[in-house]
């Protein structure tokens, strides 16, 4: 007998289950930086490749870090437990959203949530149904479950856009597979469409009809909020208790270091439930303590959208004036490119090669065989440069 053959029948399923997304926990990004550097002379590595906003994060936060007495506060909190219920930072996003704070749940960022949710609507041979392309983590963590994947492809000729008929066709699947998990993101990561708020609802309402659960990642979600509101699908759960929203600081923010994530919901048994899988202390105090400040800094998140908004209409006029180069507009501060002459692979290597990550998203279920990269909007410079990369791959390119 080996170790193996202890292993559950559900661990021996993740083992063999082939992941679709564009990140591997096996690659170590920060080596494979550093052999672009010794193979192709490069001083720096820009990281086009993360959907973070690349301007920082909250000069609150900036300047409660240069406080002198901050070291003081980090000691006396070493030593304690951080508050496993998150008071205050409860109330300050229910305060947000319009929101009982007792409707939410926090988690050690959006994967492990998605990881809590797919246990606890998903036993071996249940279905789910994910419109595709998506955010590859919910079927990964679906199928890890036992769950059996319904996959609604998108077409590539609309580019991947939603419309009615596509709202149309996923009520017609939920009424005849019946599955336990609706999975959406809005805006649709990787595509970067902002779905409006009447279509969720309408697949909510249908959801609710056949008792199938919805989850509506919202990672991306504050930069098609307004400064006048939260334009969110968490003010429908107080309508439909089979809807979970969920949001975190990593993106806008631009806090991934502190995995703090959140689900919103009404129904009582489901926040229970996904409590229950989350571990005691999942976040430090130091986590908890910035995600907390970033939450009232709203004139932060409104300056990213503004920068976002000039930085979108500079960018699509610099990919325009290159011949062998398409993308589709985006709605988020990351968008889908790709080159006429090159798959994927060999678009990745060549700007890898000059000193810019992105994301290749040909694995990605709906979009393989399409040759589309994903990169993030950066600040105007490093986008110059980016553009540069993509000119001299042109040029080599012509001259070949």
């Amino acid at each position: 007998m080996t170790t193996r053959d202890i292993l559950s029948r559900r661990t021996l399923l993740a083992l063999t289950a082939e992941t679709e997304d564009y990140v591997s926990k096996d690659t170590d990004e920060h080596e494979l930086i550093e052999q672009l550097k010794r193979d192709n002379g490069l001083e720096k590595v820009y990281r086009f490749d993360i959907g973070k906003n690349s301007d920082g994060y909250s000069d609150l936060i900036t300047g409660v870090l240069e406080e002198a007495d901050l070291a003081e506060l980090c000691r006396q909190n070493l030593a304690d437990y951080p508050d496993n219920h998150y008071r205050l930072l409860r109330r300050r996003l229910a305060d947000l959203h319009g929101l009982d704070p007792e409707w939410f749940v926090l988690s050690a960022g959006l994967e492990s949530m998605i990881d809590h949710i797919s246990r606890v609507f998903l036993q071996n041979g249940d279905a789910f149904l994910i419109p595709v392309p998506n955010f590859s983590v919910f079927a990964d963590f679906s199928i890890r479950v036992g769950g059996r994947p319904i996959y609604w492809p998108l077409e590539p000729e609309e580019n991947f856009q939603w419309t009615a008929g596509t709202i149309s066709t996923l009520k017609d699947l939920i009424s005849v597979h019946n599955p336990k998990l609706l999975w959406l993101s809005n805006p649709v990561n990787p595509t970067g469409q902002s779905l409006s708020l009447k279509w969720v609802e309408g697949l909510t309402a249908a959801c609710a009809l056949q008792k199938t659960a919805v989850v509506v990642d919202e990672a991306y979600g504050e930069y098609t909020d307004t400064d006048r509101e939260v334009v969110s699908a968490s003010r429908l759960t107080r309508k439909y208790e089979n809807l979970m929203v969920l949001r975190t600081f990593s993106k806008i923010h631009a806090l991934p270091s502190l995995r703090v994530g959140y689900l919103m919901c009404a129904d009582r048994d489901i926040l229970k439930a996904a409590s229950l899988y989350r571990p005691m202390f999942p976040f430090s105090w130091f986590s908890l303590f910035l995600a907390g400040i970033a939450s009232i800094d709203e004139e932060h998140v409104q300056g990213a959208r503004r920068k976002l908004l000039i930085r979108h209409e500079r960018l699509y006029r610099q990919l325009e004036t290159l011949k062998t180069f398409s993308y589709l507009p985006s709605q988020t501060n990351t968008l889908m490119l790709r080159n006429a002459y090159l798959n994927a692979t060999e678009l990745w290597q060549g700007l890898a090669q000059k000193g810019f990550l992105t994301a290749n998203l040909n694995r990605v279920n709906g979009l393989k065989g399409q040759n589309f990269l994903r990169m993030t909007v950066c600040s105007e410079e490093e986008n110059n440069l980016f553009i540069h990369g993509c000119r001299q791959i042109e040029q080599e390119l012509m001259a070949s």
